[in-house]
């Protein structure tokens, strides 16, 4: 990740997003989403240690696992995602409340994420949540769904923000924090 690092600081990027997509590199080809065996563990892992290296601004869709599953959770996701707002809590580091994953529960017909248990369960720590919403096409840019995703995040007794602070990539550097 020191090459990240080295990038963010030259060419002064203001924050990073942690969208933990793949297992080792995105050239692996082992996708998160529905992760099953030692993957499971392996993106909880990836996702804590991410987050704590003080580089990134938020933890995207921090239930992705849950894709593609029908929602399904397991005691060692449930464990997961303790380990996730724990870190979270810790760290100070915001998680995302996916409004293009609310789409797609909408239209499925249930829930993989966004996902309530995993909001109840951060509900039980000292976090904070933004809404992002992920798009990837203009239509995606709705306000209709974002004052939708406000509306049901404010379901859960979780602080809510909107501003993502600057991350300040020099002194991460000169701390000689291991990233």
């Amino acid at each position: 990740m020191d090459w990240l690092l080295d990038f963010c600081i030259e060419n002064e990027i203001d924050y990073l997003i942690f969208g933990n997509h793949y297992y080792g590199t995105d050239e692996d080809h082992i996708y998160l989403g529905g992760a099953k065996g030692k993957y499971i563990k392996g993106y909880f892992d990836t996702c804590v240690e991410g987050m704590k290296t003080g580089m990134y601004a938020y933890l995207a869709h921090p239930e992705l696992i849950l894709r593609s599953t029908g929602g399904v959770i397991t005691p060692e996701i449930e464990e997961g995602f303790h380990r996730i707002c724990k870190t979270s809590q810790d760290y100070n580091v915001p998680l995302e409340f996916n409004v293009l994953g609310m789409q797609h529960n909408l239209r499925m017909g249930y829930e993989e994420y966004p996902h309530s248990r995993f909001w109840q369960i951060a509900g039980q720590y000292d976090v904070k949540a933004i809404i992002g919403m992920d798009a990837h096409e203009v239509g995606d840019l709705n306000k209709k769904w974002y004052d939708f995703a406000l509306e049901k995040l404010s379901e859960f007794d979780v602080e809510i923000i909107d501003d993502i602070p600057s991350i300040n990539y020099k002194k991460i550097k000169e701390n000689n924090i291991k990233v």
